[in-house]
């Protein structure tokens, strides 16, 4: 069975399907997943928002687009090894290469920032922890606008020495109202950083 699963003629069009399929699917995968992840694993409905930053979709499509170049390299090493009449010394070092991109999903899905009752809040990429700022503790707010058109700003929110910042897009209504309203209870001076 074993030597079955490891024969170059059934295992090779099972690697470049797989590697064809993750190609294609990196342009709308890493947006589906990582939006109905973080709802099912981070979202409360006591949020205003739940912000999702563009880097959290680009460190899963990394994990997807490295899977798949696995899954090419693989295949192709593989059918040099047989056609050689040798056996492939590369196996193991792809799996653990594969197994090594596991940690791009998960940082991925855990990116995230949201507002709340009591504060913002971000899941920054490459931690697993919270960094929380209370309403009351941000210190600074500056404003800069992205892009040509002024749909989008980036708001950045300072406190002791940290800072948080979201990337506010116009055509989003939770994200604007939300912001929108953190901005209305609270006495802050938005720096504007365009002037």
């Amino acid at each position: 069975m074993i030597n079955r699963w490891m024969d170059t003629d059934h295992i090779m069009p099972v690697l470049i399907t797989k590697g064809i399929l993750l190609l294609i699917g990196v342009l709308f995968i890493p947006v589906v997943a990582v939006m109905y992840l973080q709802d099912l694993f981070f979202y409360e409905q006591t949020y205003w928002v739940l912000v999702r930053p563009r880097e959290a979709y680009l460190l899963f499509g990394g994990g997807m687009l490295i899977s798949a170049v696995l899954c090419f390299t693989l295949a192709i090493s593989m059918s040099v090894a047989d056609r050689r009449g040798k056996r492939n010394k590369l196996i193991i070092p792809h799996i653990l290469a594969a197994v090594s991109t596991f940690p791009l999903f998960v940082f991925g899905i855990s990116h995230y920032a949201y507002i709340d009752d009591f504060g913002i809040h971000e899941s920054k990429p490459f931690s697993l922890s919270v960094t929380s700022f209370a309403f009351e503790d941000i210190e600074e707010v500056t404003r800069e606008t992205v892009g040509n058109q002024h749909q989008r700003s980036l708001y950045t929110f300072k406190s002791g020495g940290e800072e948080i910042s979201i990337l506010n897009d116009v055509r989003d209504f939770r994200l604007r109202t939300g912001i929108a309203r953190m901005l209305d209870e609270n006495d802050w001076r938005v720096i504007n950083l365009d002037e």
